[in-house]
């Protein structure tokens, strides 16, 4: 399910991106309360949003995958003082 939402995001449509970035934020949700479980998930995740913004030639593409940048740096940041 990650890596589609994750696919998603680089959709030319607004409303899909969107959208994916809302579904990418409660897997991101779901991982800090269980961070023991899927602490892995969380750096797969990590490491292809920035594959995703390194290649994304898009410009809108890459202000939801700077969004969704940020929202993964308040989720490590919480992570970090659960652990």
């Amino acid at each position: 399910m990650a890596y589609s939402v994750l696919h998603l995001l680089e959709h030319n449509e607004y409303s899909i991106r969107e959208s994916a970035e809302l579904a990418l934020n409660k897997l991101l949700a779901l991982i800090v309360a269980q961070p023991d479980q899927h602490l892995s998930l969380f750096r797969v995740i990590e490491s292809k949003v920035l594959i995703l913004l390194k290649k994304s030639k898009d410009e809108m593409v890459m202000r939801t995958l700077l969004s969704v940048l940020r929202t993964l740096v308040v989720r490590a940041s919480q992570l970090k003082a659960a652990t």
